[in-house]
């Protein structure tokens, strides 16, 4: 930590593979904590900690999520980005003011979870039976998450100490994977079928927490980043569709 001006922490054992409880506590909050007392010690001027909507709100809870959001996860990675969060901004003291930015999820290269396994389906020639999920959701791009962290690295005062950030336009999952293959180049190749087949299939499949986590609507308002001089970005699809356009190219 010595001689560092900021911190930007986005480290953290996440929820796409196998993974429990007390390894997630481990990494994302006692690590977490060490980390920030560190920075504290040390003089570093400005930490910013990278969390999750996960922190509070669990996968397939229909919420409008805000900057005064009461937190109430309760799955393992949910707890365990809330708790650190609130390791941070107990590190807090006289010179060193933490801050917390949480995030929706984040599309760009590599990107694994629910986006990264709609891409691949949007890659196969099969149509698909999501034409009919109307849920709605708030994403961002990897850009928009970079742009997010150095308006935080860089505002004189902080007005609070946790900002969430999101593109402004939410979306659903038929759109998301239109887009993806609009980009590759093809038509959607989408159908209805009842979401509680649906639910069902994805359970047999052991996918339930993926299924939960697109069918439920979590829209996010970042009104307080903007009002801090963030710029989002408008429109997710487009950014979705350059993406695909890339990954086919690689």
């Amino acid at each position: 930590m010595r001689g560092l001006a900021a911190i930007v922490h986005c480290a953290a054992q996440n929820n796409d593979g196998p993974s429990d409880a007390q390894g997630l506590e481990s990494s994302n909050a006692v690590l977490t904590e060490r980390l920030a007392e560190a920075a504290a010690e040390e003089g570093v001027a400005r930490f910013v900690y990278l969390s999750s909507i996960r922190a509070v709100a669990d996968p397939g809870i229909d919420i409008a999520i805000g900057d005064d959001t009461v937190p109430a996860p309760t799955q393992p990675y949910g707890r365990s980005k809330r708790n650190g969060e609130l390791a941070v901004l107990a590190a807090a003291r006289p010179g060193f003011r933490p801050l917390v930015l949480r995030l929706p999820p984040v599309y760009g290269a590599g990107m694994r979870g629910n986006l990264g396994l709609l891409l691949r389906l949007a890659r196969t020639p099969a149509p698909l039976p999501l034409a009919g999920l109307g849920a709605r959701r708030s994403l961002i791009s990897a850009e928009a998450a970079a742009r997010a962290v150095a308006t935080l690295l860089t505002i004189p005062g902080p007005a609070r100490p946790t900002y969430l950030a999101a593109d402004l336009a939410p979306v659903s999952v038929p759109e998301i994977v239109a887009a993806f293959r609009r980009g590759l180049g093809r038509r959607a190749g989408l159908f209805s079928l009842p979401e509680t087949l649906l639910k069902t299939a994805a359970a047999l499949a052991q996918h339930g927490d993926a299924w939960a986590g697109l069918a439920a609507s979590q829209i996010c308002d970042p009104a307080s980043l903007i009002a801090a001089g963030w710029v989002p970005d408008s429109d997710s699809l487009a950014g979705l569709e350059r993406l695909a356009a890339r990954s086919g190219r690689a």
